[in-house]
């Protein structure tokens, strides 16, 4: 149950903040985040306390005595209800499940809308489909990856290690003999740190976790304004 809850939460956090993640497959909960992915977004924005924190400073939340798990219900929550209201989507009478997937459906109609797609007599896991598709055949070009005579899978595979190694020689990250996860773990504490350095906060004998949750207590407006890491995480 609480996986769910962790994965409904960081699909809807990636609704609300229209994170195109590139690394996404096609699944009930499609375009931006597959289950794997969005368990990967639960350690950084779900399963820190200092991302919750930042999430709930910006929806306006009270985090004072409240555990990790009813801060993140309230967050969730608080997003949905944002999301619905951009949308004009009516709150009455619905479930979570119910807002999260009328969310969902419309933020995929509003995209198929923008990428020119037809969208009449088909289905919404199509519409998404298709959708994500573009996304990722876009992205390919954008990364110099080659679509010629490759199937989609392969294209997606390829634009996923295009896009890690991008952003990892940005940040100086040498990739050569390390997995996925370990690239990604050194991009995210790279970010944070670079952060930390930017706004001449002292980070030895501090673990990530502490150094960006002082960012986020002691130095939110400023990195807010100057659009550091976690403020810029839609690049990621």
């Amino acid at each position: 149950m609480m996986k769910r809850f962790l994965f409904t939460a960081a699909f809807t956090a990636a609704l609300v903040w229209q994170i195109p993640t590139i690394s996404a497959t096609c699944h009930d909960n499609m375009i931006w985040n597959s289950e794997s992915e969005a368990q990967e977004v639960n350690n950084t924005f779900f399963r820190s306390r200092a991302m919750l924190k930042m999430h709930a400073k910006e929806l306006g939340i009270d985090i004072k005595g409240k555990d990790e798990q009813t801060l993140a219900s309230e967050v969730y929550e608080s997003m949905l209800v944002r999301a619905a209201k951009e949308l004009n989507i009516e709150l009455e009478g619905k479930s979570k499940d119910e807002l999260t997937e009328e969310i969902h459906h419309e933020r995929v109609i509003k995209k198929a809308v923008e990428l020119d797609i037809e969208t009449d007599g088909k289905t919404p896991d199509a519409i998404a489909q298709e959708v994500y598709e573009i996304i990722m055949k876009q992205k390919a070009i954008e990364l110099g990856v080659s679509v010629q005579g490759k199937d989609f899978e392969a294209i997606e595979t390829e634009v996923k290690n295009a896009a890690l190694t991008k952003r990892a020689e940005e940040l100086g990250i040498m990739t050569e003999g390390k997995d996925v996860q370990q690239i990604k773990k050194e991009i995210y504490e790279a970010q944070v740190i670079q952060s930390a350095e930017q706004l001449d906060i002292e980070i030895e004998n501090k673990d990530v976790e502490q150094i960006l949750d002082e960012i986020i207590t002691d130095h939110y407006e400023q990195a807010k304004e100057l659009q550091m890491y976690p403020f810029n995480h839609a690049r990621s």
